[in-house]
């Protein structure tokens, strides 16, 4: 007993049993008539991935050396592909690590959500606003294609912009500075940070404000990835 599964005009694909027992009875028949469907399926998403990975493969050629990246996600915001740069940028600019089948940085995640579901998001015009993050070299831009436009698949197209005023600037932070960046890495607050320092809300605030304008971030995290990119922050 044999079924055909859905192929290319120009291939022939389909599974045969054989068995030394009497032949098929109508049941077994119908059974294979059910699991029909899931194996047809099986075989598509098997196919699926080998074009996705062949399609991942020669846009990394493109995008080899600039400033691009691509992440393909499924219906429930899991990463099905990425490219190589994404790891580097999701660490960089939300201190996330991303893996093939894992969720998205909760802040491209809570993005994409406030935009609505992939089926409102077919009409969408390319001009729609994107997700903007800063880092401390730059500025990461986001924008969301829903599928139909990139494959089956929804995709993230990042794109990083160097401040090349940042990036050529050494950012010297005093002791005190490097202090208090030490203890934002760690995750500390700023009244547990006045109180490991011995000083006040007010003065914790002030220096903040100095290591940001000093790094060109804007935020804590961002700050801290910074640290942890510098490897030690002269000071």
């Amino acid at each position: 007993m044999s079924i055909a599964l859905p192929a290319q005009p120009s291939i022939l694909l389909g599974i045969a049993l054989n068995r030394d027992r009497p032949n098929f009875s109508e049941r077994d028949r119908r059974l294979l008539d059910l699991i029909r469907p899931h194996l047809a399926q099986a075989y598509r998403n098997a196919e699926l991935r080998g074009r996705l990975a062949e399609m991942l493969f020669l846009l990394e050629g493109l995008l080899q050396d600039s400033d691009r990246a691509i992440v393909l996600v499924d219906k429930f915001r899991r990463v099905t592909q990425a490219t190589h740069e994404v790891e580097r940028l999701f660490s960089e600019y939300f201190a996330a690590t991303v893996n093939l089948g894992s969720g998205l940085p909760m802040a491209v995640d809570a993005w994409i959500k406030q935009r609505g579901t992939s089926r409102r998001l077919e009409a969408a015009l390319p001009s729609e606003r994107p997700l903007i993050a800063d880092g401390p070299r730059g500025y990461l831009t986001i924008r969301f294609l829903p599928h139909g436009e990139l494959g089956v698949h929804d995709a993230l197209l990042l794109r990083e912009t160097r401040d090349q005023a940042t990036v050529d600037r050494e950012p010297r932070l005093s002791p005190r500075e490097h202090e208090v960046l030490v203890l934002v890495a760690e995750g500390k607050t700023n009244p547990e940070i006045s109180a490991v320092l011995s000083i006040s809300r007010r003065t914790v605030q002030k220096h903040l404000e100095h290591i940001f304008d000093k790094l060109g971030v804007r935020t804590r995290a961002a700050a801290a990835v910074a640290l942890t990119r510098a490897s030690g922050i002269p000071r």
